[in-house]
């Protein structure tokens, strides 16, 4: 019973933000406000992508550059085994 009780009063905040927020777009005239919604969401959506590829590309170039140096060493020490053989 109290563990119910809790997530209502934790749902019910939430609720109340929302309400708040519907209810400022129906003061700015819910219509207009539908078209400029999703282009801003995804302006954000975009900058978030935007971030997100740059640090993936980051450690794509990192893991590569990892990749070389482990077999340049590889080489380095397998060279050497090679001429002594």
């Amino acid at each position: 019973m109290g563990t119910g009780r809790s997530k209502i009063h934790i749902s019910s905040p939430r609720m109340s933000l929302q309400e708040d927020i519907d209810s400022d777009d129906s003061d700015a005239s819910s219509v207009s406000e539908q078209p400029y919604r999703p282009p801003s969401n995804c302006s954000f959506y975009a900058k978030h992508h935007l971030m997100m590829e740059f640090g993936l590309l980051m450690l794509l170039c990192l893991g590569v550059v990892g990749l070389i140096l482990l077999i340049s060493l590889a080489f380095k020490e397998i060279t050497p085994m090679m001429p002594k053989h």
